[in-house]
C-alpha cells in the first residue's frame, strides 16, 4: 500500500469520527455528568471536588481527568471540549488499530476494523467517560508490546492502570508474553517506570484525599454485595446491549456470523488471542463481584466483537476474489452482500443524535437551578444530570460521590443514609426502584409531600415539611 492510499485511508476515519462526533454531540450518559461537575468546580477555583467544600474521590479515572482538566483549563469549557476529546481519543484508536492489523500485514482488515470501530454506537453513548481512553490504552499497549518498544509500553502500562484498574489483566498478559518471549530483553527498570506513575498517582489521591485510592472502589463492591441488582447481574442483565445495534436482528446476525468466522480464521493472531484473554479476564473479575451491568464495562467486549467481525469480512472478502474471477460480478456480488450492514451501521450511528440529553432530569435539575437557594440538599440514586443542571448539593444515595453510603447499601442498611443526610429534596423513579425503598415511608409519615414539575412525569420530587 503506497503512502497515497495510506493517507486516504486515515481521511477516511478522520472525516467519519469528525462528522459523527458532531453529530451525537449532545448525547451524555448520567456518570459522564459527575465528571463534568468536578472538571467545572475545579476551574471555576472550587478544587477537585464534586460537592464543593467536600473533599470525596468519585473519580474512576484519574488520567482522563487530568487530560479533561487541562483541555478545559485552555478553553474555559466543559462539555464541548469532552467532545472534541473524545473524538480525538476514538479517531487515535481508529488509526492505532490501522497501524497494529498493518504489523500483520492485514491493511485491508485493519481499515474495516478502524472504520466499523468510529461508526459504532457503543463508543458515543460513553463520550465523556474514561471508556475512549481506555480503548487507546490497551490498544497502544498491544501495538509497543508487538513492535517491542519496550519504554514506550511501560509508560503505556502506568497510564493504563490510571486510566482503569481493569487494565491491570491487560498488563498481566502482556508482561507473561514477554517474559515468555523476549526475556533477553525483559529488564526490571521498565517495572519501576510504570511503578512510579502509579505511585506519583497514589500520593496526590492521599495529599488531596486523604486515601490511596478512588473510593468508587468500594462502592461498586459494596454494590454487587449489596444484591439490590440481582445476582449476576453482569451476565444475566446484559441483554439491553443489544440495543447498541438498535435491536436489529439481521444486523445482529450479520456481526456475529462474521466475527465468528473471524475468530476461526484468524484464532491463532496474537492480537485476538491477547483481546480474548483479556475478556475472560475480566468477565471473571467482574463475576466475581457481582458488579452490576452497567454498559461502559463491555468496552473490550464490543472492541474484540469489531476486530474478529472486521477480520471475518476481510475473509469473505478474501474468499470471493478468489471464487469469482469477473470483476464486475465480484464487485456487485460484494455490494449486494455488505449493502444492508454498511447502510445500517451508519444510520444506528446517525440515529443516535436524536438521543438528547434525558430530558426529564435536565428539567428537573434546572427547576432546582431556578427554584432554589445555594445550599439546598437533593438526594437521588442517579446524579449525573441533575447535579450538573441543579448546581446543588447532592447527595447520591448510591454512595458514589458521598462518604458512608456506600457502606450502607453494601450491608444492607438502604435507608441509613437518611439519617446523616437529611436532604431537602428527594428524587424518585415512579414507581420507585428498590435502591429507594425509603419513599413510601417518608411520604406515609408526613416528613415529605410531592411536589409537581412540569414536563416531569416518570420521577416524583419529594419535598421536605422542613422547607415549609
Amino acid at each position: 500500500m503506497n503512502i497515497k492510499e495510506n493517507y486516504i485511508q486515515y481521511g477516511v476515519i478522520t472525516l467519519l469520527g469528525g462528522i459523527l462526533a458532531y453529530l451525537n454531540r449532545n448525547v451524555h450518559v448520567d456518570d459522564a455528568l459527575i465528571y463534568y461537575r468536578y472538571i467545572e468546580n475545579f476551574i471555576s477555583g472550587n478544587g477537585l471536588v464534586y460537592n464543593i467544600g467536600e473533599r470525596f474521590n468519585a473519580l474512576t479515572s484519574p488520567l482522563y481527568i487530568y487530560l479533561s482538566i487541562l483541555l478545559s483549563t485552555i478553553t474555559g469549557e466543559v462539555e464541548i471540549t469532552q467532545v472534541i476529546l473524545n473524538c480525538f481519543l476514538m479517531i487515535t484508536s481508529s488509526l492505532v488499530l490501522l497501524k497494529i492489523f498493518d504489523t500483520f500485514k492485514l491493511k485491508t482488515a485493519g481499515f474495516i476494523i478502524a472504520v466499523i470501530f468510529i461508526t459504532s454506537k457503543y463508543f458515543y453513548t460513553v463520550v465523556g467517560m474514561e471508556t475512549n481512553l481506555f480503548i487507546l490504552m490497551c490498544l497502544l499497549c498491544i501495538y509497543y508490546y508487538l513492535k517491542l518498544k519496550l519504554n514506550a509500553l511501560s509508560i503505556c502500562f502506568g497510564f493504563l492502570l490510571i486510566t482503569r484498574g481493569e487494565g491491570f489483566f491487560l498488563v498481566l498478559i502482556l508482561l507473561f508474553l514477554l517474559y515468555r518471549n523476549n526475556k533477553a530483553l525483559f529488564h526490571y527498570k521498565y517495572l519501576l517506570i510504570f511503578a512510579s506513575i502509579i505511585a506519583a498517582n497514589f500520593l496526590f489521591n492521599y495529599y488531596y484525599y486523604g486515601e490511596f485510592l478512588p473510593h468508587t472502589l468500594s462502592v461498586k463492591i459494596g454494590q454487587g454485595q449489596s444484591g439490590l441488582w440481582g445476582k449476576y447481574s453482569y451476565l444475566f442483565g446484559s441483554s439491553y446491549l443489544f440495543g447498541m445495534f438498535n435491536n436489529q436482528a439481521f444486523y445482529i446476525l450479520f456481526i456475529f456470523s462474521a466475527a465468528i468466522y473471524g475468530l476461526v480464521s484468524h484464532y491463532r493472531n496474537i492480537v485476538v488471542v491477547i483481546l480474548l484473554i483479556f475478556l475472560i479476564l475480566l468477565n471473571i473479575f467482574y463475576l466475581s463481584l457481582n458488579i452490576p451491568s452497567y454498559h461502559w464495562y463491555y468496552s473490550i467486549h464490543f472492541l474484540t466483537l469489531f476486530v474478529l467481525c472486521g477480520l471475518g469480512i476481510t475473509e469473505v472478502i478474501s474468499m470471493t476474489s478468489r471464487k469469482i474471477s469477473n470483476k464486475t460480478l465480484r464487485i456487485s456480488f460484494l455490494c449486494i452482500l455488505f449493502i444492508y450492514p454498511v447502510l445500517t451501521q451508519l444510520e444506528i450511528a446517525r440515529l443516535l443524535a436524536n438521543e438528547k440529553p434525558h430530558t426529564q432530569y435536565k428539567k428537573i435539575g434546572e427547576w432546582f437551578l431556578h427554584n432554589t437557594e445555594d445550599g439546598t440538599v437533593i438526594a437521588a440514586v442517579e446524579i449525573g444530570h441533575i447535579g450538573w443542571y441543579s448546581k446543588r448539593y447532592i447527595v447520591d444515595i448510591l454512595g458514589l460521590t458521598n462518604p458512608l453510603n456506600a457502606d450502607f447499601i453494601s450491608s444492607g442498611q438502604f435507608t441509613k443514609w437518611y439519617d446523616v443526610y437529611k436532604p431537602d429534596y428527594i428524587i424518585s423513579h415512579n414507581p420507585p426502584w428498590p435502591q429507594e425503598v425509603l419513599i413510601h415511608d417518608l411520604i406515609s409519615r408526613g416528613e415529605y409531600i410531592e411536589i409537581p414539575v412540569d414536563g416531569v412525569k416518570d420521577y416524583k420530587i419529594l419535598k421536605s415539611e422542613r422547607k415549609h
